[in-house]
């Protein structure tokens, strides 16, 4: 299994949603790769219209669908 970033971007604070600041501090802690930093927006494309203005990453599992499908329709 490969992992690669997640972004996430807001259009306001993380810290001025206090259920986004909760979750955002739970992945912090408990998931690795984690970064806050605004400077993600711009990095990953992100136009200045979209009005977003705060953004976290962290690594994420990713996996080919495809093959997971066929191997569990053989499973099945």
């Amino acid at each position: 299994m490969a992992v690669r970033p997640a972004v996430f971007c807001f259009r306001h604070r993380v810290d001025d949603s206090p259920a986004q600041l909760a979750k955002m501090r739970q992945v912090a802690r408990q998931v690795p790769g984690f970064v806050r930093d605004p400077a993600l927006i711009s990095q990953h494309g992100v136009r200045p219209a979209a009005g977003v203005i705060d953004a976290y990453s962290y690594l994420a599992p990713m996996i080919d669908t495809d093959r997971y499908l066929a191997w569990s329709q053989g499973r099945a």
